[in-house]
Parts: C-alpha cells; structure tokens; sequence
C-alpha cells in the first residue's frame, strides 16, 4: 500500500490469549508473519504498529491481509484465505474515538514491554530502574483492571527499592503476570 509502512521496531505483536512480541520476516512485496497453532475456539489478537502517510478523505484501503495456513485434518498446506481489506475513514479533522477493548489490548502490550525493560535493567545491575518500570507496569496493569498483576508488579519493585533481590521464583511470576491477565 503506498503511504503506509510498519514501524520499524517491535511492529507486531499478540495481546490475547498471551502478550508475545511477534517476528516480522520480508517476502515479496509484503510481510509475513507466523502465528503458530490456532486453536478453533481461541480468539487471539494481534496489533500491527503502522505509519501512515497523508491520504484523500474518505474510506482509504491501508492494508491488504491474507492468511497461509495448513489443515491438518485434510492433509493440505500453505492454503490461502481470501483477501482481507482493511479500510481507514480518513477525515481532515481527527476526532479521537476510543474503544475500551482495543486500549485494553494497547495496555496488556505496555505492560508486557515495561516488563521487559523491567528485566533488561536487572541484568545490567540497574535496580533502581528495574524497580521504576515495574512500578510502571503495576500501574498499567491497574489501568486495566488487572489489580492481581498490580500486586505482582509492586511487591517486585518495593523489594528492589528496599534493597533486596527477586529470587528466580519472584522473576517467574513476574514473567507470567507480564505476558497475561489476572482473573
């Protein structure tokens, strides 16, 4: 599609049923990317971090979706879906409308990154900012209801503030409160 383009870093990821940050390989003209096993009553979403360029007004087609995928159950491989469309309603005045559902599915890929930095800057020594981005993604996990991911998170950063060590337990349930949502 002209005037548009993924992001450069971390553009795909899954938010539901787990938060995985998603591989991007090049082919052809477009992208692909690998979802693994889909299981028939398992909804999963996944977000796509776009730029867009300057478009008409109007419904604006901005990407093209196609899924490859085997069937087992028939012995068949690489099969394509129908294209997929996926249409903008540009206006010249932007007028923000915002669905609960996909900013919770924003908040659940925030929280899962926090965390990770969160990791990242324990393995470098940082306690300090290990502690900040978890309290970060406590934060974040409140905002979306999560209040038994909040806790995880906290505890986490308040043991690190407090000048003490996450024990490999501790990093575990961190991980896993990262990556789903609390119920």
């Amino acid at each position: 599609m002209p005037k548009v383009r993924l992001a450069e870093l971390k553009p795909i990821a899954q938010v539901a049923p787990d938060t995985i940050e998603l591989p991007v390989q090049k082919e052809g003209n477009g992208f692909m990317v690998r979802l693994g096993d889909l299981m028939k009553d398992v909804e999963r979403v996944v977000l796509v971090n776009i730029y867009i360029g300057q478009l008409p007004e109007g419904k604006q087609t901005i990407a093209e979706l196609q899924i490859r995928y085997d069937d087992p159950a028939q012995s068949q491989k690489d099969l394509l879906s129908k294209s997929i469309l996926v249409k903008a309603n540009v206006m010249q005045k932007y007028q923000p409308q915002v669905n609960p559902q996909v900013q919770n599915h924003i908040l659940a890929l925030a929280k899962y990154r926090q965390t990770q930095i969160a990791e990242t800057k324990l393995q470098q020594g940082d306690r300090a900012g290990a502690a900040t981005m978890l309290q970060t993604a406590a934060k974040t996990a409140l905002q979306m209801g999560d209040t038994g991911a909040a806790t995880v998170l906290q505890t986490s950063a308040t043991r690190l503030q407090d000048g003490g060590e996450l024990s490999e337990a501790d990093r575990k349930k961190t991980r896993i409160v990262s990556k789903t949502i609390l119920k």
